[in-house]
């Protein structure tokens, strides 16, 4: 009898942990879905701001390089990179959409991801869109994050060097990159991620997994004038 019992409870403790996974993953493509949406309807609204998808045509058609190639670690105009006399620096320009300020649109190709940018960043607004975590593509020094879904940067952990990247900010401008490196730091490596800034013009991460890492896409501009 007590073998059946033990039998049993073995089998219930399997069912649950089983219907446990299958939610947690029906939860993630829901939630995928979700931000899914939010990031295409800001989209939306935003062509008729900027006319990214033109753009995107175009860049595609031309080619994404149109300077010469760089080695990994230096940049074409490594002056854009000093940002200490502030003063100087100009504004961030944004566009406001349903009360959200953005900077753009980012388009990775090789992964079919393009989003919204928003200027600034919170757990709130990483639900719709790329967020903003510091600086700026006129200075060389922007950083991006976003979330660990299929829709946003999962796939950021799989570019390979030479990938590109492309930045549209609020004038309809546009960057092009280059990656060159990809590392995983600690999920509080705040400094870490900032480091650098005069080695690379982006830099993309994404928490892995559980949040216990970031990993982290560092790329430099190829279309400097």
């Amino acid at each position: 009898m007590n073998g059946r019992r033990t039998g049993l409870a073995f089998i219930i403790s399997g069912a649950v942990l089983i219907l446990a996974a299958l939610s947690l993953v029906l939860y993630n493509k829901y939630d995928d879905y979700r931000c899914s949406k939010n990031a295409n309807d800001a989209l939306t609204y935003i062509e008729d701001v900027i006319p990214f998808k033109t753009t995107l045509e175009r860049i595609e058609n031309e080619g994404y390089k149109n300077s010469p190639q760089i080695e990994a670690g230096g940049t074409l105009s490594p002056e854009i990179n000093d940002t200490t006399n502030v003063e100087k620096m100009e504004p961030l320009k944004t566009f406001d959409i349903n009360g959200t300020d953005y900077i753009g649109v980012i388009h990775i190709p090789s992964m079919k991801v393009t989003l919204p940018v928003t200027k600034n960043w919170s757990n709130k607004l990483m639900k719709k869109a790329a967020c903003r975590y510091d600086g700026s593509a006129l200075y060389g020094n922007l950083i991006i994050c976003a979330h660990n879904l299929p829709s946003f940067f999962k796939g950021i952990q799989q570019l390979n060097t030479r990938d590109n990247i492309i930045f549209i900010d609020a004038d309809n401008k546009e960057y092009v990159y280059e990656v060159i490196q990809i590392e995983i730091l600690g999920a509080y490596d705040v400094d870490d991620v900032k480091a650098g800034s005069d080695e690379w013009d982006i830099t993309l991460f994404s928490c892995t997994y559980g949040g216990k890492e970031r990993v982290t896409v560092r790329a430099v501009q190829v279309n400097k004038q």
